[in-house]
């Protein structure tokens, strides 16, 4: 071996000892990016189980307006609207109850006087998640002839 490669070859060694080569991840990091997986995973959890929580909701939401309308489609049904309260549940544990009260007619034209008006409010109750929730509709019908 010349003299100049011997030098070299010196050279690259002495390099290469002072300087440690690393191969793969420290504790440390490999801790930060486990806390960063665990932070983004439980934050994801919590959004898709809210949607869940909202389509649930939502769902009930809208079996209670279709009993709400059935119970106003029967009301319809009656040849004479009766002032009185009438209440009932599904198999679903969902509660309703109908009061139908009269309406203070502000103009008593014969017209009206013909075809008295009547309040009607339904109110639909159910449970969901320990929570209590209602949903109500209101309207006014014809009571029927007098």
């Amino acid at each position: 071996m010349n003299l100049s490669s011997k030098k070299t070859v010196d050279n690259v060694l002495s390099k290469t000892q002072g300087k440690r080569c690393e191969n793969g991840f420290s504790l440390l990091e490999a801790l930060v990016a486990f806390a960063i997986l665990s932070l983004s995973l439980s934050v994801l959890f919590q959004i898709f189980s809210s949607g869940s929580r909202n389509i649930s909701l939502s769902r009930d939401y809208n079996n209670a307006v279709i009993i709400a309308q059935t119970q106003l489609a029967l009301l319809d049904e009656e040849k004479k609207i009766e002032v009185g309260e009438k209440g009932g549940s599904t198999e679903q544990g969902v509660n309703w109850q109908r009061l139908i009260t009269e309406y203070p007619d502000p103009d008593p034209s014969p017209f009206n006087q013909n075809y008295p008006l009547v309040n009607v409010e339904i109110s639909v109750n159910w449970k969901t998640l320990g929570r209590d929730y209602n949903f109500s509709l209101t309207t006014k019908r014809i009571a029927g002839m007098k």
